[in-house]
């Protein structure tokens, strides 16, 4: 199976190819349409959050905030982008865990 296809967004080439081996993938691991779907979500929360930080940052810039507050927004914009791509932290790490856990005082 194919480790990776080359597509130019511009010209488009390689959509044919890209199509075909998301297709072998799907046949490979076949995941479930409940899977999916939520996948989907987290994908979709997680884009509207990091778009929300960065709207919220242009404009706080424009209103002329100081840098560091637009810093701490890019910052929040990306940690929403590295839960699509399945980066972590210590910080997202702990937060799942007190999220799923009743842990006792």
């Amino acid at each position: 199976m194919q480790r990776w296809v080359g597509v130019s967004a511009r010209t488009l080439a390689g959509l044919p190819e890209l199509r075909r081996a998301l297709g072998q993938l799907l046949e490979a691991g076949a995941p479930s349409a409940g899977a999916l779907r939520e996948l989907s979500l987290r994908h979709s929360q997680a884009l509207g959050e990091a778009r929300a930080r960065l709207e919220a940052g242009l404009a706080a810039q424009r209103e002329g905030a100081p840098p560091e507050l637009f810093a701490e927004d890019l910052r929040l914009a990306l940690s929403a982008l590295d839960q699509i791509c399945g980066a972590s932290t210590r910080e997202d790490v702990l937060d799942r865990i007190f999220a799923r856990f009743c842990i006792g005082k």
